[in-house]
């Protein structure tokens, strides 16, 4: 299995420039529902769950196969030279252990490497929660924690804690309403919608904090 804790210790901007960002949106313990693709600035969402298909369709987007999706991702990585980066392992571990795909030395885990350049530059950490509340822990060094920071945008709408409860509304209404996207309610859609524009908002902010925390070289 690739090391998926294994992140170098800078990634030149060259790299940062050059890199394909990946995110996944799923429920814990399943295999990803759709992966957001961002290269040389141009996103694209694949819709890997095939209940999504008609949800796909009503915004002209792929359903692709999610094995076929990222051994082409690390085919075009190798060739041109690339970079994969995700924020996190899960990437990385979801790629292996959901579509048997090894994203190998062309994955980057952003997190460690920003933590790092963080660290070094300011002194500024994430808020620690005491008192009652102190069970909900900080998320720490999270994407969001970065955004903010680098003074990124992201509209209130789409902040984390959502993404699965929109994934779940849609698809059990797309089940409910036995795949007729027509069918569907106004409140349905729009949870779609919020979805693919949440999940194409972490994609773009990662390629953002990447180039900001990347090295001349």
């Amino acid at each position: 299995m690739a090391n998926a804790t294994t992140t170098p210790a800078t990634l030149t901007s060259a790299d940062a420039a050059r890199a394909i960002y990946l995110d996944f949106e799923g429920f814990t313990n399943e295999a990803p529902a759709l992966l957001g693709v961002l290269v040389d600035g141009c996103f694209e969402t694949l819709v890997l769950d095939p209940v999504l298909r008609p949800a796909a369709k009503a915004r002209g987007l792929r359903v692709a196969d999610g094995a076929a999706a990222l051994r082409g991702i690390v085919e075009r990585a190798r060739l041109e030279n690339r970079r994969i980066c995700a924020f996190g392992k899960r990437e990385c571990e979801a790629a292996l252990e959901d579509f048997g795909v090894d994203l190998g030395d062309r994955f980057v885990n952003v997190q460690p490497l920003a933590k790092r350049w963080w660290k070094r530059n300011h002194t500024e950490r994430p808020a620690r929660r005491r008192g009652r509340k102190a069970r909900f822990k900080s998320r720490g060094y999270c994407l969001e924690f970065f955004e903010t920071g680098f003074g990124l945008e992201r509209k209130a709408h789409l902040k984390s804690g959502n993404a699965t409860k929109r994934l779940r509304g849609v698809r059990d209404a797309l089940i409910k309403r036995e795949g007729d996207w027509s069918r569907l309610t106004g409140p349905a859609k729009s949870k779609w919608t919020k979805l693919l524009d949440y999940n194409e908002v972490d994609v773009r902010n990662l390629a953002r904090v990447t180039a900001a925390v990347s090295v001349e070289r």
